[in-house]
């Protein structure tokens, strides 16, 4: 009984976690890693886990086709592998002139090249439109899964108090599973902040654009 209430208060405390990665959205970069979801071989638990696993996969593969377009610019342009893209792009449009305009799609900036614009000009539109295209499918997902993420959170809460009774024809599972579970629940917790940074640099490339190039 005594190491059952201690998991409970572990799992409390990590609980709380959560509604405070969801107060608070501090600027970091997108870069930052996440540690792995685990499931439990919980049957009661593992679908809610499992969907939160999902979505680490979804911003896994949202932050790789970012950075692929965002190499792509800056191999397209000439510019240094690690170069800004403020940088890059103001390179490119100091170098492009004329041969390159601005123009809106909607909510996201869109370059156009001009009918005598060379190989390379054009070359370094195709790169920053895809680095737009990358952007704009990011903020799409990224709202998608915040709300999916808020649900599950909230879910999640009321494991802590479960577990013990969900584990009691196997109670020497309760310290690793209370461990496992309060680590899945802090990342859980951090997710939501993530996926506000990472609309927020999408975002950020957009102003860019119209910033350089006079939108």
């Amino acid at each position: 009984m005594f190491r059952h209430s201690i998991a409970i208060a572990a799992l409390a405390a990590a609980i709380a976690l959560p509604s405070a990665a969801l107060a608070g959205k501090k600027d970091t970069t997108t870069s930052s890693t996440q540690a792995e979801i685990q499931l439990l071989g919980v049957e009661a638990f593992d679908g809610v886990l499992g969907s939160a696993k999902g979505i680490q996969d979804k911003i896994k593969t949202q932050t790789t086709s970012m950075a692929t377009a965002r190499a792509n610019v800056n191999s397209a342009l000439g510019a240094a592998t690690d170069a800004p893209f403020k940088t890059a792009v103001d390179d490119f449009k100091a170098k492009a002139g004329d041969s390159l305009s601005l123009a809106m799609d909607g909510t996201m900036p869109k370059l156009k090249a001009s009918d005598a614009a060379p190989e390379n000009v054009t070359k370094g539109i195709d790169a920053v439109n895809g680095l737009v295209d990358a952007g704009k499918a990011t903020i799409d997902t990224c709202v998608a899964l915040q709300a999916e993420i808020t649900g599950l959170i909230s879910e999640v809460q009321a494991f802590p108090a479960q577990l013990p009774s969900v584990l009691k024809s196997n109670p020497f599972d309760l310290a690793k599973k209370t461990k496992i579970l309060a680590d899945d629940i802090k990342i859980m917790g951090d997710t939501p902040k993530m996926l506000d940074e990472m609309v927020k640099e999408a975002e950020g490339i957009f102003n860019d654009v119209k910033a350089v190039f006079g939108g």
